[in-house]
């Protein structure tokens, strides 16, 4: 029997619909292209810089393919970053230069990343959370980067235990200017970022106290006026 043209347009929209629900859904589900910039020349080793390393860790337990580049690379598709920090990551085309950052843009983006903290209950993940930025904005700085290359007796040890084989002694100036001074510059934006966040955590508590102060008065106030 043949077909009235109403039917056949009706089953036409029909397949248009669920095709255009599998497309939805593939490009939903695709993980994203992911380009990291670190410090070394591969991502078969260890990067020395721990916040690429983390980076690089996360993607690689997520099976997340990505293509890696040195900082230093010519190519043209390297994440650029105006502040030399480091790790660069591109995710679906926008370009990224903190770690923090960066992991929160592979979870929003890519289901594999997202998937990995899924069986972590939300008590667990807070205190990790807690944890983490503890880690990151105190103790990395304080302990490691400020005595490593902050404080001058501690960088003579240093240059000593690290440069002083690799680099000879007339070209010290070089990673005192190119090494160190980077160094410095992200040591001194890493110490102001943590003082903003302790000056905004005084204000808040400071402004919960007054308040705080504020109805105790107004109640004591209100209680004097009724008894006198």
């Amino acid at each position: 029997s043949s077909k009235s043209p109403e039917s056949t347009s009706n089953r036409r929209r029909e397949y248009q619909s669920v095709l255009n629900v599998v497309q939805h859904t593939e490009s939903s589900t695709m993980p994203a292209r992911v380009l990291l910039a670190g410090l070394q020349q591969t991502d078969s080793e260890l990067d020395v810089s721990p916040f690429v390393a983390r980076v690089a860790a996360v993607l690689h337990l997520a099976g997340v393919d990505f293509k890696y580049f040195n900082m230093s690379s010519k190519d043209k598709d390297k994440p650029r970053t105006t502040n030399g920090k480091h790790p660069a990551a591109t995710v679906d085309g926008k370009t990224i230069t903190d770690s923090f950052a960066i992991m929160n843009k592979l979870k929003e983006c890519i289901p594999q990343v997202k998937e990995l903290d899924s069986h972590i209950s939300p008590l667990d993940h807070a205190t990790f959370h807690a944890m983490e930025t503890m880690l990151a904005e105190s103790v990395y700085w304080t302990s490691l980067i400020f005595p490593r290359w902050i404080d001058d007796e501690g960088y003579s040890h240093t240059f000593q235990n690290y440069f002083a084989k690799l680099v000879p002694r007339f070209m010290k100036f070089l990673i005192d200017w190119q090494v160190r001074g980077t160094m410095k510059q992200q040591y001194k934006s890493a110490v102001c970022r943590s003082f903003r966040l302790h000056c905004i955590l005084f204000q808040s508590v400071t402004l919960h106290r007054i308040q705080s102060w504020a109805w105790c008065w107004w109640a004591m106030l209100l209680i004097c006026t009724k008894h006198f």
